[in-house]
C-alpha cells in the first residue's frame, strides 16, 4: 500500500509541476498599444471613440470614411495628454496610399506636420502607422468638423495573461497535494493499527 500511495504522490507532484509550468507560459510579456480612433466623416464625432489594441511593433491601418459634403484634410494624432503627437517619437508612418491603392508621394499627395498627416487636394489617404506610445489618439480630419474624443474605459485593454491562471492553478494543486498527503498519513495509521 505504501508503494501505491508513494506512486500516487509522485504522479500528483509531476502533474502539479507540469501544469504550473505550462500555465506560466503566456503572452504576459507582450506590450500592447491602446489606440482611440475618432470617426468624424458623419459630421459628428464617434461616440465613444473606437478603441483598438495592437501588440507592440504591429501596424495599424487607418482608412478614412467617405463624406461627399466635407473635404478630407487628413489624419490628426494626439498623445494621452491630447498634445499633438510627433511622427518618429509617438508613431511611425509605415505607408500612405491613395484610394486607387497607389502609394502616395510625400510632398506631392500629402505632407507631415506635428500631429498631422495632411492630404493635398482632399485625397482620401489610407495610412498605415506603427504606434510607439502606450496611448495614441487618432482622428479623421474633415473640413468643418470639430475634433473631440469621447472615451469609455469599460472595455478590457488586452487579453488576459497566464498570471491569474497560474496563481489559481497553484492554489488548486496545493490543495490536491495536501489532500494526497492526508490520505497517505491516514493510510499509514490504518496500516500500523492493523
Amino acid at each position: 500500500m505504501k508503494k501505491l500511495v508513494s506512486l500516487f504522490l509522485a504522479l500528483v507532484l509531476i502533474f502539479a509541476l507540469s501544469i504550473t509550468s505550462m500555465a506560466l507560459v503566456s503572452p504576459g510579456g507582450t506590450v500592447y498599444r491602446e489606440i482611440y480612433i475618432n470617426r468624424t466623416h458623419t459630421g459628428e464625432n464617434s461616440n465613444p471613440a473606437e478603441r483598438v489594441v495592437v501588440a507592440d511593433g504591429e501596424d495599424l491601418v487607418l482608412a478614412p470614411g467617405q463624406n461627399k459634403d466635407k473635404t478630407f484634410n487628413g489624419w490628426n494624432f494626439y498623445t494621452e495628454d491630447m498634445k499633438p503627437a510627433v511622427e518618429g517619437k509617438d508613431y511611425e508612418i509605415v505607408k500612405v496610399t491613395l484610394p486607387n491603392g497607389d502609394e502616395a508621394v510625400k510632398g506631392k499627395e500629402y505632407t507631415v506636420k506635428v500631429g498631422k498627416i495632411v492630404a493635398k487636394n482632399g485625397a482620401y489617404l489610407t495610412v498605415v502607422v506603427k504606434p510607439l506610445v502606450d496611448k495614441l489618439f487618432v482622428s479623421e480630419n474633415f473640413k468643418g468638423v470639430k475634433i473631440e474624443f469621447n472615451i469609455s474605459d469599460s472595455e478590457t485593454l488586452s487579453p488576459a495573461t497566464g498570471e491569474e491562471l497560474s496563481y489559481s492553478v497553484i492554489a488548486v494543486l496545493s490543495l490536491v497535494i495536501l489532500a494526497a498527503g492526508a490520505v497517505a498519513v491516514s493510510t499509514k495509521k490504518t496500516a500500523v493499527e492493523k
